[in-house]
């Protein structure tokens, strides 16, 4: 019978869930529930709503040391607990100006909620009447504390998702239209307020009931960002939501990805190359009871989906538009694509489970090519498609990663994999997804075969990039500090030792592979951790 539209979900640390029901701004009323025993059946479920108001759609909310905090069009706003009695209280206007709409005023609409370190991070959107003509979409970044706002990139879209990493790296999901030929993953520099290449509106009139008409000059395109990842609309993605940082699983230190449209969630593995983040994305799940919109990891592992969906034709699954899923690791195999990085001359393909004998025949694989090239239009066509031609496969040795070597590698395209049923795990299963499309805007200097120097399970709060290539172990910290490394092995020996600051690259000679202890040790801190460093 509990039958809600979800906008954003949370745990309080008692294993309380905290569910954000979302409505339509011509109801005007949102409503906030605590669900306690969510991982249990159902039947055993206590559900108890402790907020009513006049808030208007919220798609965010984060629970912040026991406090509960969400947005709506109008905000941030606060769920204060007066003696069991909840009252909501905003604290937070969009940091941009507002809209005059027929001589009133109204705020820009806001999306997804996330939350780090002291900092909210929200998006506003810039599609349509929601704030024409006065402002771009923009991501927006707020301090908890001193309630000071500072836009941290312009360009957005409609934006009706964010993710945030372990340590703090952000990331929006736009979707498909104007100068948007297919759904897009942005990452948020830290250092720097970038573009992402949606132009303002110029004028209200011709830019409703529609695809918009009426754009100020978009920035040069050498001053966009690029997008890390592209879905392509229909059948991969039609209306992206929220994203999910995996912190357990197979498919740790990786994004899980709602849509609100398809009914499906989408995963993606993105990777830093030259600097600038890209990677694939692939199916996680099938259609589902409704679309998601807004994800969380309980106190046991499980992952929690909220669904939302509109009674709009294209804006629901089949007709229905609420839900709570979710989905628990059980003991057999994944049958899956964990992952697939640039190298030099192709892909490495990562499995989650060893592949039977053959797998380096090319006639298990398949791949295309084409680019994208945003316009005023309305989406846009996969352009210039290439059958790419495999000059080269290798397996390596555990036979969970294949190296796939391509003739005319171009970067700035979109390289879509299609694996054949008679590609064999070694129990004689074939892959659950055999789809996968990878956004390549650089092409890594990284060798073939070159499996992730550490488990993604492993967290630093030095926050290191590395790679080990040909028993050389490379690494970049953060920035602005000065670090002494020790490379240690498993006798206790100091087998290499090096000193910098994070804007240097950091190599050490690692004698042979094996198990190590790196030992970091920078200004008032220092860790050890443990690296399994094979090749």
């Amino acid at each position: 019978s509990f039958k809600v539209a979800v906008g954003g979900i949370d745990f309080l640390s008692d294993g309380r869930m905290v569910v954000a029901q979302w409505l339509h701004k011509s109801t005007n009323e949102g409503r906030i529930y605590l669900v306690e025993n969510p991982s249990e059946d159902p039947a055993k479920m206590k559900i108890t709503e402790i907020f009513k108001g006049k808030v208007e759609e919220i798609l965010g909310l984060r629970v912040v040391d026991d406090v509960i905090y969400f947005s709506s069009h109008d905000g941030i706003f606060k769920l204060n607990n007066n003696g069991g009695k909840y009252e909501s209280e905003l604290i937070m206007a969009p940091g941009v100006p507002v809209v005059q709409k027929n001589g009133s005023a109204a705020f820009p609409r806001v999306y997804s909620l996330e939350y780090y370190s002291g900092n909210f991070y929200y998006t506003v959107s810039g599609y349509k009447n929601f704030n024409i003509p006065d402002n771009d979409g923009v991501v927006m970044k707020a301090s908890l504390a001193t309630k000071e706002q500072e836009i941290v990139g312009r360009g957005v879209r409609n934006a009706n998702g964010m993710g945030m990493t372990k340590s703090g790296e952000v990331f929006f999901a736009d979707n498909q239209g104007e100068w948007r030929p297919a759904n897009a993953i942005y990452h948020v520099p830290k250092d720097k307020s970038v573009h992402f290449g949606y132009p303002k509106a110029s004028q209200s009139d011709g830019n409703t009931g529609g695809a918009m008409k009426h754009f100020a000059p978009r920035p040069p395109e050498s001053e966009v960002q690029k997008p890390a990842i592209q879905i392509p609309y229909r059948p991969g993605g039609a209306s992206l939501t929220n994203m999910h940082y995996l912190e357990h699983t197979p498919f740790a230190g990786q994004f899980l990805v709602g849509d609100v449209t398809v009914g499906v969630v989408h995963r993606t593995y993105m990777e830093k190359v030259n600097g600038q983040y890209q990677g694939a994305s692939f199916q996680f799940s099938s259609v589902l009871e409704a679309g998601i919109q807004a994800f969380t990891t309980g106190p046991d592992g499980t992952i929690y989906g909220g669904a939302l969906g509109h009674s709009t034709p294209g804006w629901n699954v089949s007709g229905r538009t609420t839900g709570l899923m979710k989905w628990k690791m059980n003991d057999k195999p994944l049958r899956d694509i964990q992952a697939i990085r640039s190298n030099r001359t192709g892909f490495d393909i990562v499995f989650t489970e060893p592949l039977a004998p053959g797998a380096a025949d090319p006639k298990h694989f398949w791949v295309e090519s084409y680019y994208y090239q945003p316009t005023i239009n309305y989406g846009g066509n996969q352009l210039d498609p290439k059958k790419m031609k495999i000059t080269e496969i290798k397996v390596a040795k555990d036979r969970k990663t294949v190296a796939i070597s391509l003739e005319g590698l171009k970067a700035d395209r979109v390289y879509r994999f299609a694996f054949a049923p008679s590609l064999k795990f070694e129990n004689g299963t074939s892959l659950w997804n055999p789809n996968a499309w990878y956004n390549l805007n650089s092409i890594s200097q990284a060798e073939p075969l070159v499996p992730l120097a550490v488990s993604p399970r492993i967290s630093s709060q030095f926050q290191p990039e590395w790679r080990f290539v040909n028993n050389q172990l490379t690494i970049s910290l953060k920035k602005n500090e000065v670090y002494r490394i020790k490379l240690i092995n498993i006798r206790g020996e100091t087998v290499a030792r090096a000193a910098g600051s994070g804007s240097d690259l950091i190599r050490l000679a690692v004698p042979r592979q094996g198990v190590y202890l790196l030992e970091i040790e920078g200004k008032n801190k220092s860790e050890v951790l443990k690296l399994s460093l094979f090749q």
